[in-house]
């Protein structure tokens, strides 16, 4: 009886919430591989991108990048539609974030000025995740997991006298008294 017990309550508090309101794009999928730049240099990537999604994300750039020479200045600028987020290279990966408004087509740049010598690549594998950002309805999603909560405390309180009851009557049996 308390393994039983014990189980639904470790499945209660590990059932995991799926979020449904992220989406994981790699340079792979947008750009179509890597995007490398040589010698002294100002590129230009733009392309554009389409979601069955709209409204207002968090947009968390990570970018793996391979520099051949530790002497080259490397500048990054990532536009996604209208809002932009610009990093200066020391070390891979760089992390951007920035707040944008995805529509059914959105318009992303990459804009990379470099100057020094060897060659200075964003790599494929780099990702763009855009989280949702619910601004109406985060105080009732922080209701609700307070109702739940409750709910299952509820429930706990009700069972946990009825287990320990259960298992003195089952002491008591065995002893024979």
């Amino acid at each position: 009886m308390i393994r039983y017990a014990l189980l639904i309550i470790v499945l209660l508090t590990l059932t995991p919430m799926v979020d449904q309101n992220v989406v994981v794009l790699t340079f792979e999928e947008i750009f179509g591989g890597d995007i490398s730049i040589y010698g002294v240099e100002i590129i230009r990537n733009e392309t554009t991108f389409n979601m069955t999604i709209e409204g207002t994300y968090n947009a968390s750039i990570i970018l793996y990048c391979n520099n051949s020479d530790a002497e080259n200045y490397v500048k990054i600028t990532v536009w996604i539609n209208n809002e932009s987020k610009e990093a200066i290279f020391e070390k891979s990966p760089i992390k951007l974030s920035l707040e944008v408004y995805i529509n059914k087509t959105n318009l992303i740049s990459l804009e990379i000025y470099k100057l020094g010598t060897g060659f200075f690549s964003i790599l494929r594998n780099s990702t763009i995740t855009l989280r949702k950002i619910n601004q109406a309805n985060q105080p009732e999603n922080n209701s609700n997991q307070k109702s739940e909560m409750m709910g299952i405390i509820a429930i706990l309180s009700l069972l946990i006298p009825i287990m320990i009851r259960v298992i003195q009557v089952k002491k008591k049996k065995k002893r024979g008294v």
